[in-house]
């Protein structure tokens, strides 16, 4: 199974004046089971949002539209796995999947001002997930960015600047360089070689928690391609992989037009080495079921606690407890409370405190 990201930048257009705001959309792991085709929406917001503009929610509406062979499919699409604030608040929302002219529409509808679902901050969150009958060999999805347009719902617009990737194995080729991951010391680096071309204008070093998981990128700059004719080496430091922990890696081609080719995905173990800084990753799975693990960090010797609280502050369970030593460590949740006892399907947040240091995750329980 693989998954293409798309790292979408987002301008909006406020009441009170030009605003800029992010956010990346993703579709994830496009897949065939048992005769369906399925694939999941997700969306991560990147910046803080403006006081009293962070929710998605009010009046309007968000469409996300997708090109495919409509031919290769037998029924209507469904939705399955809908962000709970939305399924939940018929009052507030309406989700649909059609088909409109040929494509394949996604349609958010929003009837209230009424602020409600408010996107994580870096933590990706799923939106839907697609299903859709075969009656032939499907050749996937990709975004019709034309069409394709995004509200927060309170009238403003927002609209898709730059669209960087593209969304399936037959849309996207396939580069397959000599990508080598190596531990040291001071982190994995990244290397790989690669022939001078015009075309080219850089490359951008992507990582997982698995080999099927999300590959977020790591470098902020493009790493820029040499256009002196012949072979060169390329290397990138990740100084962030956590020990004792296996890290998985794709190095993303970038062409002169914006269009990428992704290589095969590589993986290596995180050395020993002390983080610099207090950090608590997003979840993954995410949503889960039954069990979600979260990655932090601790840079010295410190008192951490991570619990986890229902959405009205409740505290269902403590995850961890106790004197740190400087390092990289994993919590994980199987869903249940302090008693042993299972929750229900929800959404739940994660809170880690260490010191001053506090950081929150929402995470998604379907059972």
């Amino acid at each position: 199974m693989k998954r293409f990201m798309l790292p979408v930048f987002f301008i909006l257009l406020g009441m009170a004046g030009l605003r800029s705001e992010t956010m990346d959309v993703c579709i994830y792991n496009p897949r065939t089971e048992s005769g369906y085709f399925r694939f999941d929406i997700l969306i991560r917001r990147l910046d803080d949002w403006d006081t009293g503009y962070r929710r998605i929610g009010g009046l309007g509406n968000s469409d996300f539209y997708f090109l495919c062979d409509t031919g290769t499919f037998a029924a209507g699409p469904a939705l399955e796995n809908i962000e709970p604030e939305i399924e939940n608040n018929p009052g507030d929302y309406h989700i649909e999947a059609k088909i409109n002219t040929n494509r394949l529409q996604v349609k958010l509808e929003y009837y209230k001002k009424t602020m409600v679902w408010q996107p994580g901050l870096n933590v990706w969150e799923t939106v839907c997930t697609v299903v859709w009958e075969l009656k032939g060999e499907s050749k996937g999805v990709r975004w019709d960015e034309i069409n394709s347009g995004f509200s927060d719902g309170d009238g403003d617009v927002i609209a898709v600047a730059a669209w960087l990737d593209s969304t399936d194995s037959s849309a996207t080729p396939v580069w397959l360089p000599d990508v080598q991951a190596e531990p040291s010391a001071d982190g994995i680096w990244l290397i790989w070689s690669a022939e001078a071309d015009p075309a080219v204008a850089g490359y951008h070093v992507r990582r997982s928690f698995s080999e099927n998981g999300v590959y977020e990128r790591l470098n902020s700059t493009m790493i820029p391609a040499v256009q002196q004719p012949g072979l060169h080496r390329y290397a990138y430091l990740d100084e962030h992989a956590g020990a004792e922990k296996t890290w998985w890696y794709r190095v993303e081609e970038i062409d002169a037009g914006g269009g990428c080719r992704m290589s095969g995905s590589v993986c290596a173990e995180g050395a020993n080495t002390a983080p610099t800084s207090f950090a608590l990753s997003g979840a993954y799975p995410n949503p889960f079921n039954p069990v979600t693990r979260l990655e932090y960090q601790v840079p010295v010797l410190a008192e951490v606690s991570v619990k986890v609280y229902t959405l009205l502050g409740q505290e269902l369970c403590t995850l961890v407890s106790g004197r740190k030593t400087p390092g990289v460590y994993t919590a994980q949740w199987d869903g249940k409370d302090a008693l042993g006892r299972p929750v229900s399907s929800g959404v739940y947040l994660i809170r880690m405190q260490a010191g001053r240091f506090r950081s929150l995750r929402k995470v998604t329980l379907i059972r």
